[in-house]
C-alpha cells in the first residue's frame, strides 16, 4: 500500500513539474507573442509574429495575428500611397492655380490704371481685391501643401530668436496701424540662441503674426524669455475650449466668413515640430495664449 501511495505520489508530482513547464512554456510564448505585435504595430517591419511554442492553440492564435497584421499592412500601404498622391495632387494643383492668378491680378491693375466710368471703376476694385484674397489664399495652400508633401531640406543654423521676432514685428508694423493694434513685446536683454531653419522660423512667425492680425483684436502680446518660449497672447472673443483643441486642425478657422484656409497655425506647428520644438495653445483668462517653444539643445547658448 505504501509503495502504491509513493507511485501515485511520484506521477502526480511529475504531471505537476510537466503541467508548471508547459505553463511556464505557454506565458513565455504569450510575451514572445505579445512584445512581437508591439514591435510590428509601432515599427514599419514586413516580419511576422514567431514563437518557440509548438502548442496547437499558440500556434493557432500566432497564424490569427499575423493574417490580422497581413491586412493591417495592406490597408496602411494603400493609405499611404493614396495620402502621397493627394499631397502631390494638392501640390500641382495650387502650383497650376498661382500662376493664372498672377496674370489677372497683373491685367486688373492695368484695367484699373485705364480710364473708365465710375461704375466700372467700382466693379474692378471689386474684383481686384478678390483676386487678391483668392491668390493668398492659393498662395498659403501651396505652402502648406510643399510643407506636408516635399519639404525642402533644412539649413540649420545658429539663430538669435530675439533678432528673428524683432524682424518679423518690424515688418508688420503696417498692418498693426491699420488695425489700430499697438502690440505689447517683452523680451530678454540677451540673445536667445537655437539652431534652427531660418526660413521655417520666419514661416512660423509669420503664420503666427498673420494670425494675431486677423483675430487679435485690439490686443496683442508676445513675450519671449532666455529660455526660448515666446507667448503670443490676444483676446479670446467669443472663442470656446472645443475652437481652441481644434486650431491646429487642417482647414479649421474659427470665422469662416474671414479671408482663411485654416492652414496657418497648422502649417506653424508642423514646421516647429520639424525644428524640434513645439507650439500649443490654451485658454486662460479670457485670452488666448499660443506657446511656441524651442528647448535648448547640447552646445547652444541662452
Amino acid at each position: 500500500m505504501l509503495e502504491w501511495l509513493c507511485g501515485l505520489t511520484a506521477v502526480l508530482a511529475g504531471i505537476t513539474v510537466g503541467l508548471a513547464v508547459k505553463l511556464f512554456l505557454m506565458k513565455k510564448s504569450l510575451r514572445e507573442i505579445r512584445q512581437g505585435l508591439d514591435e510590428r504595430l509601432n515599427q514599419e517591419t514586413n516580419t511576422l509574429l514567431d514563437t518557440a511554442s509548438r502548442d496547437r492553440d499558440l500556434l493557432a492564435l500566432r497564424e490569427a495575428l499575423n493574417d490580422q497584421l497581413r491586412r493591417l499592412r495592406e490597408q496602411r500601404q494603400r493609405y499611404q500611397q493614396g495620402d502621397q498622391q493627394l499631397k502631390q495632387s494638392l501640390t500641382q494643383i495650387t502650383h497650376d492655380l498661382r500662376t493664372p492668378l498672377t496674370a489677372i491680378c497683373g491685367y486688373l491693375q492695368l484695367a484699373e490704371a485705364e480710364p473708365a466710368s465710375p461704375r466700372l471703376k467700382q466693379i474692378l476694385a471689386i474684383l481686384s481685391e478678390r483676386a487678391q484674397t483668392l491668390k493668398q489664399l492659393s498662395e498659403q495652400l501651396f505652402h502648406y501643401s510643399v510643407a506636408v508633401c516635399d519639404p525642402p531640406k533644412a539649413v540649420r543654423q545658429l539663430i538669435d530668436l530675439r533678432a528673428a521676432l524683432e524682424k518679423n514685428l518690424a515688418a508688420v508694423v503696417g498692418f498693426f496701424e491699420k488695425q489700430g493694434l499697438c502690440p505689447q513685446v517683452t523680451m530678454p536683454d540677451v540673445p536667445v540662441r537655437r539652431t534652427l531653419d531660418p526660413k521655417a522660423l520666419d514661416r512660423i512667425l509669420q503664420n503666427l503674426l498673420d494670425n494675431a492680425v486677423k483675430y487679435g483684436g485690439s490686443e496683442l502680446t508676445v513675450k519671449l524669455d532666455a529660455e526660448g518660449r515666446m507667448e503670443w497672447i490676444n483676446s479670446a472673443g467669443s472663442l470656446r475650449p472645443v475652437d481652441v483643441e481644434k486650431l491646429f486642425d487642417r482647414y479649421y478657422t474659427v470665422n469662416t466668413g474671414r479671408q482663411a484656409t485654416g492652414l496657418g497655425l497648422t502649417i506653424a506647428k508642423g514646421l516647429a515640430e520639424q525644428q524640434g520644438g513645439t507650439l500649443q495653445g490654451e485658454l486662460r483668462g479670457g485670452h488666448l495664449i499660443l506657446t511656441l517653444s524651442f528647448p535648448p539643445e547640447r552646445g547652444e547658448l541662452k
